[in-house]
């Protein structure tokens, strides 16, 4: 049966032209620092619901498009006070367009991590790490078919910039789907290795060097090829704990909002040359947003 229920999903988006048949229900978030709103809606007609994420998209430096933009805008005066003046602009449709993803059907737990809540942080030691997380890991964390999807060539090909299929040491350097492509200073890769035995940097020892430094430089280099940007203008970095448990590295320019509380990928390869087990022993914080399950484990566990 689980054949044709994915036929349908995948039909479903290559025909969708418009979100006219999905009603707004709910707001489960926002993020103001990156213009962000995180919806739930129901397809009405299939009685199912979805998670809309909408994405205001930085502006672009192309002096072309910047004229036009400037000339064809429309200005409503808020304020002005001797030379400064407050307005507020609307620009044309082609420059209020905005990026999204649609998670549909979306189950309670796509809902669940797009709800806000209050935010813990939590010191996972060792122990916790074994006892704890690896448990909700293998019990409840998404699945990984759609990474798998990517790696076996089946989908979002058209987004690879750089492939190395080395069983060991190999990886594929991707667009992420948050990135619009063109604006270099929003740019964001995904480094997702071939292997799949490793399911974060807790994995991580210095029998891993290699894989990380082939990262590191092969990526740098394919980044630089094709926008111009150097190695020391690129976060590349870690997310603990990662929103799938298979082995990634996250590319982005210094020119965007990162957030520096990543583990930058320099340090992991730094901290394991210098303690090979390091992340094994280590202590690691993380930030968890209350009801989530791993929160719940936490909780239960006494940990909280």
């Amino acid at each position: 049966m689980e054949v044709p229920e994915k036929k349908i999903k995948v039909d479903f988006f290559k025909e969708l032209t418009s979100l006219q048949g999905f009603e707004f229900r709910e707001v489960l978030g926002s993020l103001t620092n990156s213009k962000s709103i995180f919806l739930l809606c129901h397809n009405v007609e299939e009685d199912k619901p979805g998670v809309l994420l909408l994405n205001k998209l930085a502006f672009t430096e192309d002096g072309e498009q910047l004229n036009e933009l400037i000339k064809n805008a429309k200005v409503n005066r808020l304020s002005d006070n001797d030379i400064y003046g407050n307005f507020e602009v609307t620009p044309s449709d082609k420059f209020n367009v905005l990026k999204s993803t649609l998670i549909y059907p979306a189950t309670d737990r796509h809902i669940d991590k797009y709800r806000l809540r209050t935010v813990c942080y939590i010191t996972e030691s060792a122990d916790d790490y074994k006892e704890i997380t690896l448990k909700f890991i293998k019990e409840k964390a998404f699945g990984c078919d759609w990474v798998y999807n990517i790696l076996d060539g089946k989908k979002e090909q058209d987004q690879v910039l750089y492939k190395d299929m080395n069983p060991d040491t190999g990886f594929i350097l991707l667009k992420d789907l948050k990135w619009d492509g063109k604006t270099v200073e929003e740019m964001y890769y995904q480094a997702i290795v071939i292997r799949r035995d490793l399911k974060s940097v807790r994995d991580l020892t210095d029998k891993e060097l290699p894989l990380l430094t082939n990262i590191l430089e092969s990526a740098s280099k394919a980044i630089q090829e094709q926008h111009g940007v150097t190695q020391e203008k690129l976060f590349a970095y870690f997310h603990y704990q990662p929103s799938y448990y298979h082995l990634h590295v996250h590319f982005r320019s210094t020119r965007s909002d990162t957030n520096l509380t990543n583990i930058p990928l320099a340090e992991v390869i730094n901290n394991i040359k210098i303690w090979p087990d390091f992340y094994q022993k280590a202590s690691l914080g993380f930030n968890i947003k209350e009801g989530e399950p791993l929160h719940q484990m936490y909780l239960e566990a006494g940990r909280l």
